[in-house]
């Protein structure tokens, strides 16, 4: 498992530091086993960062690998046509990609779903977890299959969204963000209270549990407008003078 996986896909031993790519592919190249499982997240929304998978170039063609990628805060969003990070990772001959994904994020869909090879499906379709789950209902499958083309519209508009206000808040020292996703980090005193009295409502949760430290963020969506991105950038940066 990556670091940081998803409690959902997490299993096994936990690789951890910022050498554990460099430290995964040289595990498994030395290894006399053939064949691995890994476990890694697509997107990490708790520091906007969108995980580079070219080291997986870097794995000898003779290892098996198959990556089990959760895509919950990447499909809908990136790609040319919102298709997830399916679109950037290697396409390689040795490495088998199951994505798995919730579709509520950037569709708000209550369904989740596994996007895998025809031999992986045929397997997790003989298994308890797909029997017992519960499908999606047929009338949004409908609406999803037929609101393709006002999805891609929406999309376009969040990245104006997203650019714009970028430029808006400038380099305030202390936001994190990555262009294209449209949640900003924001500094830890920042919380909620602070965007009361404005009316703004920020994401503001412990994360991975009630006991963790608070995560603060900025998510934008297609539905903002203007008026919004200048009153939320005005707020921020009133929030910032003050801290100087």
């Amino acid at each position: 498992s990556a670091p940081n996986a998803h409690p959902a896909i997490a299993c096994g031993e936990q690789l951890h530091g910022t050498e554990w790519k460099k430290q995964l592919v040289k595990t498994i190249n030395q290894s006399l086993a053939n064949s691995f499982v890994l476990f890694m997240d697509a997107v990490n929304p708790l520091n906007a960062t969108v995980t580079n998978f070219s080291f997986l170039h870097e794995i000898n063609a003779n290892k098996h690998l198959t990556c089990i990628i959760d895509d919950s805060h990447g499909m809908g969003l990136l790609g040319p046509f919102a298709q997830g990070v399916s679109h950037f990772v290697p396409a390689l001959d040795n490495i088998d990609y199951v994505f798995t994904y919730s579709l509520s994020k950037a569709f708000h869909i209550n369904a989740g779903a596994i996007s895998c090879s025809k031999k992986i499906s045929h397997l997790l379709r003989e298994t308890p977890f797909y029997a017992a789950s519960t499908p999606i209902m047929p009338a949004m499958v409908y609406a999803f299959i037929e609101g393709q083309p006002i999805y891609l519209r929406q999309l376009k508009k969040l990245q104006h969204n997203i650019a714009d206000f970028i430029k808006l808040i400038g380099d305030i020292e202390g936001i994190g963000y990555c262009p294209p996703l449209p949640m900003f980090i924001l500094k830890n005193e920042w919380d909620q209270k602070n965007f009361d009295p404005h009316n703004i409502i920020i994401s503001s949760f412990a994360y991975p549990n009630t006991s963790s430290n608070k995560v603060n963020r900025v998510v934008l969506n297609a539905l903002h407008t203007k008026q919004d991105l200048f009153k939320l950038s005005g707020v921020i940066n009133q929030l910032h003078n003050e801290s100087l």
